[in-house]
Formats: structure tokens, C-alpha cells, sequence
């Protein structure tokens, strides 16, 4: 999949893949990199990816993380992750809303969670 600069904030995690020089990682986008995209791919999420942001493993196929007065939840569906939803917590008083966006790869996430908390997401990789 291309990534297109629209999509990317700076912060966001892409795969850097250079195949000439075999380097392959992860790198944090930055505008100064803008111009090096084309060799650059999306990061599906994964269940190590969820646990490295902080997020913890309910049940089944569900993760779910705490931001101030938002809980956050994504569930796995079996063709990849998606579903993910954003749901005011009862506790004050309003009632819960839930947000469907289908969520494929780690900068979507990033940029979901962001734009509903104004929280950036921590990576503390998983032992």
C-alpha cells in the first residue's frame, strides 16, 4: 500500500524499507522526510503493537485503553484489525457513544486516538 503525505502526521510510525541497501525498520515520520515516502509502507496493526501502546487485552479479540474520561476500544476482526470504537465512559453521566472507524495500519491509530484525546500514543515495546 503507498502512503500518502496526507495521511501522516509527524510522530506517526511507518516501515522504512530500502531493498538495494537491505535496511528494514521502523522509523518516525517527520516532514523532512517527506520526499523519502516512496519507500516507505504501512505498519499493520497487531496485538504487539496494541500492548506496546499501552493498551490491554480484555477478552477474545478486544483491547481496550483508558485516556483520561475516554475509554478506548479495538477489536480484532479475523481478516486483520478494525472496528475500532470510542466510548464516552458511564461513570460521568453521559451516556456511551460509540465511533465505528476501521483502523488497518499503526498511523491510523495514531491519528484516531489523537484527534479524539489530543493524547499522543506511547510505544514501550513488549518484552
Amino acid at each position: 500500500m503507498i502512503i500518502h503525505r496526507s495521511e501522516l502526521r509527524e510522530g506517526n510510525f511507518i516501515r522504512y524499507n530500502v531493498y538495494n541497501g537491505n535496511k528494514d525498520g521502523v522509523i518516525l515520520f517527520s516532514f523532512n522526510k517527506a520526499k523519502y515516502l516512496h519507500l516507505c509502507e504501512p505498519i499493520p496493526i497487531t496485538a504487539e503493537w496494541l500492548l506496546s501502546f499501552g493498551f490491554e487485552h480484555d477478552f477474545d479479540h478486544i483491547y481496550t485503553m483508558d485516556i483520561g474520561r475516554k475509554l478506548f476500544s479495538l477489536q480484532i476482526d479475523n481478516e486483520g484489525y478494525g472496528v475500532s470504537s470510542f466510548i464516552m465512559r458511564p461513570d460521568i453521566g453521559i451516556s456511551g457513544r460509540n465511533l465505528n472507524v476501521v483502523c488497518e495500519y499503526v498511523h491510523q491509530l495514531q491519528n484516531l486516538i489523537y484527534a479524539l484525546s489530543e493524547t499522543e500514543l506511547i510505544y514501550n515495546p513488549v518484552l
